[in-house]
Order: structure tokens, then C-alpha cells, then sequence
């Protein structure tokens, strides 16, 4: 009996030593007594010695926890997982941590209670698992979320200044430029979370002197350095003959910082590369985007940058054109073809971005679906090996949840797109209302479990029969819903009913969320309109601003209509009617 618990022993001693993930354990009297290499590298600590015995709450102190909220919360609170109180069953939070070194990381912390034969609690173990990466990745998201939702209400405002515009002067070096420029550079700098970034414009001159439009990353005095320096340095200051050719061909210049050149200091930014990216107007380089860079760009980030120099020239080929007339009565043609150009803009952001993100996509759900099967596998098997497999699913079923969101936003936009081209199809063919409208709420209710979802409809009464494109019907009941979780309590519930009249059946999707006030009900079914204190989330669908109008514009494709009903303070009901199928109805 001896020698097989000095096995078992000898088995977690190694496990304990080669886990992956950082191991802490603390005594009842919540005192450190072990932690194992991973522990102390992934906290920078030189040594187990170094904290054996100091009570676990002091070392987590060291470290200024906050709370990451990569999860919904959980039961027991931050203070119990860092130690701040004793716990009594297992419990798990995500949490910020500074290091010794300033660097900040963001780790997964389960805390199991540790117990003898008697249920006598010895102590706790810890588990840190290292979540930096998929933090990160939340943080770019809502920078993303920030930055374009920015942008696009800035374009959606830009007849608002075009007038001041006058068609003498050089097609970017206008005073509705400058504003609208500084958007794009620090649209480019939030994304990218690149040291510098540069609009600067072309004099029309032989020389081609340079007039600095917007800049972001530099310090104050460097920006207003070089605004004062505007039209005084030629291109041939700053680049090579054979690179000036290289732009004027209309290709991105790279350009090693030992080989930039420059009349101003560069040493005020961290960059090591500069990428000057040609801004094409009626097929002539009329300014450059200049981009500092510490590392090579990605695929992706290229695709971006790109697409919102295109973005540029758009917005630059809108005010040239509207300052030829200055009138006001021309506000509805401004208003048409800044929607052009947001169309545009769109368009060529969702094609650039959607192939990493479906690629993305699939490796998440394959690794989701092996996961799944190795768990079912060795069910009953291992229970360590179960909570492993458990420790990795989580953030891949975050991960998958986020490039879910992430897709539907890109889908969006799409179909916009298409909706504005006039080019969005129906695939039309007959189908039970409630059949439909039951498929997705069961998806959301697998999905989120801890809400109460509730779905009103007989399932002995008869097929309530539309004519209708059924995926398109399916994404209008899937937006109402992700609102309705999104801006309602998680205690309260959400109820969905579908109801049959004469010659139509309608749903209700009803929340008890903050209401919407009686001005913005009309509103939201806008395009790109937001209701007064609505909060970005963590997604990129432009909040209520693109999906509600998505809504509209599909249930009317079907000749039927959407609404709303809310008083604020008393939750809200969006519904939307669709025509009964002829046989039906008759």
C-alpha cells in the first residue's frame, strides 16, 4: 500500500513541476507553502523560498489585481480568488496583474479548495493560467469598436464642413480636411498602435513642398514644429530621387529609420521603419499617409492601412467636388455621396478583413470540436485531465464567441453594401414562422444558459405559413435578441412570442431593459443612428446604429414592417410583421 501512495506521490510531484500553468498552494491559515517553476516565471520571481510562508493575500498585493471581466462574473468575488477571504468550494476569475517589471498580464485564476478523508480543509490550491494574448485581443476589439464607430460618424457629419472648402486650393489642404484628417490618423494610430502617424499634402508646386494636415503619436512640440514648417520643405528633403519615383508610381515607400531623411528630429518616436502610402486623386499622388513602424506590418494591417487611404482619397474627391458650388440647396446630393463614400469604405473593409477572420474561425471550431470529443472520450477516465481539457475550452469558447460577434459585424456590412447597390437577393420559399423564430431561440438559449429566455408559441397549434427567405427572417430575430441580452438585467427575462392575425403574424421580442425614449423610437431604424447613452459594446456592428436599420430593410424586402414599443424605465418590445402566405391567409 506504501509503495503505490509513494507512486502516486512521485506522479504529482512531477505534475506539479511541469505544469504549464503557474501552481500556488496556501495553507488553512492562508500562508504560501509551495509554488512551482511556472509560478515563478510567469509572476518574476526569483525564487519558492523567497515567498514560502508569506501569506498568499500580501504576495497578490504585490501585483495590484483588477479585475479583467473576460468572463460574466462568477459566484464568489475577486477577494475571495486573491485570498482576501477563505474559500469554501472552487472558484475561478480572470485578474490584471502589474509585474515587477511594469508589464502587465492577464491570468485565468481557479482557486480549489484543498481538502483531507474528513472534509477538513487544509488549504487552497491556486492555478494561474496565462491569459495575455487573448486580453490583448479583447483590448484591440474595443479600440477597433471606438475608432471606427468615430470615423464613420465623422463621415457621416463631413457635409457639415465641405462648404468652407474652396476649389482654388490644393485638394487636401483645406480647413474641412484638417479635422476630418486628424480622424483618420488617429484612427490608424488606435488600431495599429503604431508610434506615428502623418497626413501630409503635396503644394502644387514643381517642388512638391509638403503641408502637414493631421498628425498623431508625436509630442505637442513636434506637431507644431512641423505645422509651422507647412510649405517649406520639398519631397527631395525627405526621400531619395528613386524612391520619389517609387511614389509617384504609385507604390508604398519602406524606409529604414538609419536611412530616413528628414530637415525635423525623428528621435522623438520609437519608430524603425517609416511607410509612406501614396494618396491617389484623379490618378495623380496628391499627399502621402507617413506611418511609423516598429515591426513589419501584418497582412492584415496592411489590408487596413489601405483601405483607409482609400478612405482619404474618397473623402478628398468629396470635398473637391461640393466646393465647386457652396449652396445649400445641394445638401441632399453632399448627403447621397457622402453615403457613397461610406458605402465604399465599407465594402473594401469587410472584403480585406473577412478571409483572416473565416480562416480564424474554422481553426477555433476545430479546435473546439476535438476538444469536445477527447472530453467525452475520457469522461469519467481522469479527472485531472478533465479539468485540463475544461482549462482550454474556456478561451477557446471565448475566442469563439468573439470572432462569432466579429462575423455577424462583418455580415452586416455586406449586406449593407449590398442593400445600397440595390444588389441584395431573396432566396423566397414557403416556411413555418414558428419553426424559424423556435430554431434560433434555442440556439440562444445553448448559448446562454444562465438567462432566462422563454419562447410563447403551442407546439400542437397549426404552421403559421410566410413566404419568405428563411436565413434572412432567422438574422432579424438573432439581432433583436443579442439586443435584448445585450441591454437588459441578467436577472430578468427575456420573452419571444409569435401571434397569427388575419392576413399577418407577427413576433415580439420583449426585454426589460432601460426603455427607448419616445424621440429616438423613429430614429434607431436609421442607418448609423445611436440612442442618446447608448454604450459601445465589445463588438464591431456599429451597435444599434447598422443593425436595427438592417432590420427594417429586410422585413420590408418581405412587405412588411418593424416597430417598437417602450417607455423609458419599463423595458421595450421590437416586433416586426410579415404577410401571410396566400394559402394561409385564404
Amino acid at each position: 500500500m506504501m509503495e503505490h501512495i509513494d507512486e502516486a506521490m512521485i506522479q504529482l510531484s512531477a505534475l506539479f513541476t511541469a505544469s504549464p500553468d503557474g501552481v500556488i498552494i496556501q495553507d488553512v491559515e492562508g500562508n504560501i507553502q509551495r509554488l512551482n517553476p511556472a509560478a515563478l516565471a510567469l509572476l518574476e520571481l526569483t525564487s519558492e523560498e523567497e515567498c514560502k510562508s508569506m501569506p498568499f493575500q500580501q504576495l497578490m498585493d504585490r501585483y495590484q489585481p483588477r479585475d479583467a471581466q473576460l468572463y460574466p462574473a462568477y459566484d464568489d468575488s475577486l477577494s475571495t480568488i486573491i485570498g482576501h477571504k477563505p474559500a469554501s468550494s472552487a472558484s475561478k476569475h480572470s485578474a490584471i496583474l502589474t509585474l515587477p517589471s511594469h508589464n502587465a498580464i492577464c491570468v485565468d485564476i481557479t482557486s480549489t479548495p484543498l481538502s483531507d478523508n474528513q472534509q477538513q480543509l487544509l488549504g487552497v490550491l491556486h492555478l494561474f493560467h496565462d491569459m495575455s494574448a487573448l486580453y490583448q485581443s479583447k483590448l484591440e476589439s474595443q479600440r477597433a469598436n471606438k475608432a471606427i464607430f468615430t470615423l464613420i460618424k465623422a463621415i457621416s457629419h463631413i457635409h457639415e464642413s465641405i462648404y468652407a472648402a474652396s476649389p482654388e486650393e490644393d485638394v487636401l489642404h483645406t480647413p474641412s480636411m484638417d479635422v476630418i484628417g486628424q480622424q483618420l490618423t488617429d484612427l490608424i494610430s488606435q488600431l495599429l498602435k503604431t508610434p506615428a502617424v502623418l497626413l501630409v499634402s503635396f503644394k502644387r508646386t514643381p517642388e512638391q513642398k509638403l503641408h502637414y494636415i493631421a498628425i498623431s503619436g508625436l509630442p505637442d512640440k513636434q506637431v507644431q514644429i512641423r505645422k509651422q514648417a507647412s510649405g517649406h520643405y520639398p519631397l527631395s528633403e525627405f526621400l531619395q530621387p528613386e524612391e520619389i519615383a517609387q511614389l509617384e508610381r504609385q507604390q508604398i515607400v519602406c524606409v529604414e529609420r538609419a536611412n530616413q531623411r528628414s530637415p525635423f528630429s525623428i528621435t522623438s518616436t520609437a519608430s524603425t521603419r517609416f511607410m509612406w502610402i501614396p494618396l491617389v486623386i484623379q490618378n495623380q499622388v496628391a499627399g502621402v499617409l507617413i506611418i511609423g513602424r516598429i515591426d513589419p506590418c501584418t497582412e492584415e494591417e496592411m489590408a487596413l492601412i489601405k483601405a483607409v487611404a482609400t478612405l482619404t482619397t474618397l473623402l478628398t474627391e468629396c470635398v473637391k467636388l461640393f466646393a465647386r458650388f457652396k449652396d445649400p440647396r445641394l445638401e441632399g446630393i453632399v448627403l447621397k455621396e457622402t453615403n457613397a463614400i461610406i458605402n465604399e469604405f465599407l465594402n473594401l473593409a469587410s472584403h480585406e478583413f473577412r478571409t483572416p477572420l473565416t480562416v480564424t474561425m474554422g481553426n477555433i471550431q476545430l479546435a473546439l470540436r476535438r476538444l469536445e470529443k477527447l472530453r467525452s472520450e475520457m469522461a469519467g477516465q481522469s479527472e485531472e485531465l478533465s479539468r485540463g481539457i475544461e482549462r482550454v475550452l474556456n478561451p477557446l469558447e471565448y475566442a469563439s464567441q468573439s470572432t462569432r460577434v466579429h462575423e455577424r459585424m462583418i455580415g452586416n456590412i455586406i449586406d449593407d453594401s449590398r442593400l445600397q447597390a440595390h444588389k441584395l437577393e431573396l432566396h423566397v420559399s414557403r416556411a413555418d414562422l414558428r419553426q424559424l423564430v423556435a430554431e434560433v431561440v434555442r440556439t440562444y438559449q445553448r448559448r446562454h444558459p444562465d438567462r432566462q429566455i422563454e419562447l410563447e408559441i403551442d407546439p400542437l397549434a397549426e404552421p403559421i405559413e410566410v413566404m419568405v427567405d428563411a436565413n434572412r427572417v432567422k438574422q432579424v430575430t438573432h439581432i433583436y435578441l443579442t439586443n435584448a441580452i445585450q441591454f437588459s438585467p441578467e436577472g430578468q427575462p427575456i420573452t419571444v412570442k409569435v401571434r397569427e392575425g388575419e392576413k399577418d403574424a407577427c413576433v415580439y421580442v420583449h426585454d426589460n431593459g432601460p426603455g427607448i425614449a419616445p424621440e429616438d423610437q423613429k430614429l434607431i431604424w436609421e442607418r448609423f443612428y445611436r440612442a442618446k447613452g447608448t454604450a459601445l459594446q465589445n463588438e464591431l456592428d456599429l451597435s444599434l446604429g447598422l443593425s436595427l436599420y438592417l432590420c427594417k430593410e429586410l422585413i420590408q424586402l418581405h412587405h412588411g414592417e418593424v416597430g417598437v414599443k417602450s417607455n423609458p424605465g419599463q423595458g421595450e418590445t421590437f416586433w416586426f410583421m410579415l404577410p401571410l402566405s396566400p394559402t394561409s391567409s385564404s
